[in-house]
């Protein structure tokens, strides 16, 4: 005999962005804010990315980043204080220095300098190398995958 049993997973999508806006609009005109000065601002492009099994691909356009050009954050309408935080998103990388920067970052509502976790990426060898830190560098360094990646 065999007894299956499943319960209902009790998880909420606390943020959610497929960039579903016209091509070319600024992400400012979106609800984004500017972190740092307004050098190369982040424009909507098309197409979004794409991948196989993914539940939200093919949805809306993707954003462009550059390695000088200026970061911007999205207030959450929520503040999440305990339990577990799952994160996942689409991500083509063109081109990456080789010390690696972050593309994407979690920072609590009251900060903009205080953050949570960053995601980096950084050439290996014509590849890339993808990387997580948590809190501030100084006490927790990027902990960087065992692979690369073909770009």
């Amino acid at each position: 005999m065999i007894i299956l049993s499943t319960e209902a997973l009790r998880s909420q999508i606390y943020f959610l962005e497929n960039f579903n806006y016209p091509a070319g609009d600024s992400i400012g005109a979106h609800g984004w804010i500017w972190n740092t000065g307004t050098t190369n601002t982040i424009l909507v492009v098309s197409p979004g990315l794409t991948y196989a099994g993914y539940p939200m691909s093919g949805i809306g356009n993707a954003c462009r980043l550059r390695n000088n050009g200026n970061d911007a954050y999205k207030g959450m309408d929520s503040i999440i204080t305990s339990g577990d935080l799952y994160i996942a998103f689409m991500v083509r990388i063109d081109s990456v220095q080789a010390t690696g920067d972050y593309f994407f970052a979690m920072l609590p509502s009251t900060s903009t300098t205080n953050y949570t976790a960053r995601f980096y990426a950084k050439d290996s060898s014509g590849n890339v190398s993808f990387g997580v830190s948590k809190n501030a560098l100084g006490s927790n360094p990027v902990a960087w995958t065992g692979g690369s990646y073909m770009r």
